[in-house]
């Protein structure tokens, strides 16, 4: 019998009555090399699809083949979800976005797309500490385990903030990477990269839009040091705070989406 589509499917953007995160182990994510002939939009190069009582990959078989019949589109099972969390819209923070979520699989395997992990001006430091919370999260099977393990991520995070206040955390792992919009002299007010840019251009260099500039942030002067300055930065001249916030941040991408599950003691 060939499977009811519009009943099986569920693409997240469309279901802004649905909780952002979901369990039960009933969610696959499904790709396709030819999206938009599919409906779907160009940014999106998968179908999130749950039904009850699917929990194996071979759950999903009649499904799929009934997609491939329906589209002539080769489609392919990357996985169950054990659970996944989609990101808020900006524009409407009831619909789920769906080219921003990040899970786990069955298998324990993550999986994340548009968070800071994916971005290239996420400094490492941030990077590793969001993953290693995600890694926390990840063994969470039932949303009671999953609020449970909320006080082990907060506390990975006051520790990590620990080790930068004293100097603990390499310089190179607090490099920003941001590019210039514009030539330098048509800013009116110079960004972080702009400002490192300027550093380096009294000694010489020249910079065109563009190009990706290294920086730290600092607490004096211009609040950035180019990475690339001979002079080494003195660590106490780190502006410590705004990593802290860098790394509020992303720990808000976290645990924002899971709200619902959790008591107001447990949040960051």
């Amino acid at each position: 019998m060939m499977p009811n589509l519009e009943k099986l499917l569920c693409w997240k953007a469309g279901c802004s009555e649905e909780l952002p995160v979901r369990f039960g182990g009933s969610w696959a994510e499904t790709y396709t090399k030819t999206v938009q002939r599919a409906a779907l939009p160009p940014y999106v190069d998968g179908l999130f699809v749950q039904q009850e009582g699917f929990h194996r990959p071979s759950d999903f078989t009649p499904l799929m083949n009934a997609i491939e019949d329906k589209t002539g589109i080769p489609i392919a099972l990357e996985g169950v979800f054990k659970w996944v969390a989609f990101l808020a819209s900006k524009r409407d923070a009831r619909v789920p976005v769906p080219n921003q979520y990040f899970g786990v699989f069955q298998d324990g395997t993550l999986k994340y797309r548009g968070i800071e992990l994916r971005r290239r001006d996420t400094t490492t430091w941030v990077r590793k500490i969001q993953l290693a919370a995600l890694e926390v999260l990840a063994r969470a099977n039932t949303p009671q385990e999953f609020a449970n393990r909320v006080p082990d991520v907060t506390a990975l995070v006051e520790r990590a903030k620990r080790e930068l206040r004293t100097g603990r955390v390499p310089l190179d792992e607090l490099i920003v990477r941001q590019r210039l919009s514009r030539t330098l002299d048509e800013y009116v007010s110079p960004s972080p990269a702009a400002r490192a840019a300027l550093q380096l251009q009294e000694r010489g260099r020249q910079f065109a839009p563009g190009q990706s500039m290294e920086f730290l942030f600092t607490r004096s002067g211009s609040g950035v040091h180019a990475w690339e300055l001979e002079e080494a930065l003195n660590p106490e001249r780190l502006d410590a705070k705004r990593y802290s916030r860098l790394l509020d941040r992303a720990m808000r991408t976290v645990l924002d989406p899971c709200k619902p599950y959790l008591v107001p003691e447990r949040l960051l």
